[in-house]
């Protein structure tokens, strides 16, 4: 029975080396760790732009011109809102990686020991393995939009004020870059019929988006 054990923990060592290896420079650890810095990232964010009322000023950031039936012709993008909304926004991303908050938030992020031992079984259970993340000083702010069918002959034409933050993860052996993004609705508008021309900065009109 003894010599039986033995043999079997013989055997039974190196394929779960091995299943941890695997997992380990998988895609598996990759997504999970992700997951986690995505989620909170979207956290942070989320309270900083309330607390810096980075998005309080949308009102009227668009405006439109009808024609003689009443539908919409044209829509105007207020550059001068938009402006500051990104110039707001900016610097909010500014201070919180100037200050370290990200990093600080990141860099406690555990992976369950389980996740590395099975694909599907044990992936919730411990001891955690620590996970170094190191946010990259590097976000990109944008203004755009987004038209979509809505209904029987109906348009929906969406603001949207765009949010890219690149995280590098580094963990022994092993570096991965995740990109963060989220998109923040600035104004919609259902519009009727004849998808109208729209214009940024009062100029230099855009074609309408194909639908």
């Amino acid at each position: 029975m003894k010599k039986f054990l033995l043999l079997f923990f013989i055997f039974l060592i190196p394929i779960l080396l091995l299943t941890m290896i695997d997992n380990y420079f998988s895609k598996k650890s990759d997504l999970y760790i992700e997951k986690e810095v995505t989620t909170i990232i979207s956290d942070i964010l989320a309270e900083s732009i309330e607390k810096n009322n980075v998005l309080n000023d949308t009102d009227n950031i668009l405006n439109y011109k009808y024609n003689t039936d009443g539908k919409i012709s044209s829509i105007y993008i207020d550059s001068t809102k938009t402006s500051k909304i990104i110039s707001s926004m900016n610097l909010t991303l500014s201070k919180l990686l100037r200050d370290g908050t990200i990093e600080e938030s990141v860099k406690d992020i555990n992976m369950p020991l389980g996740m590395l031992v099975s694909r599907a079984l044990f992936t919730t259970l411990g001891p955690d393995i620590k996970i170094e993340v190191l946010p990259v000083s590097s976000y990109q702010t944008d203004i755009y939009t987004n038209l979509v069918d809505y209904g029987i002959n109906n348009s929906l034409f969406e603001l949207y004020l765009k949010v890219n933050i690149k995280v590098e993860t580094i963990i022994p052996l092993k570096t991965s870059q995740i990109d963060y993004n989220t998109n923040l609705l600035l104004s919609s508008i259902v519009i009727q019929g004849e998808v109208p021309y729209y214009y940024y900065m009062g100029e230099g009109a855009i074609q309408s988006l194909p639908l």
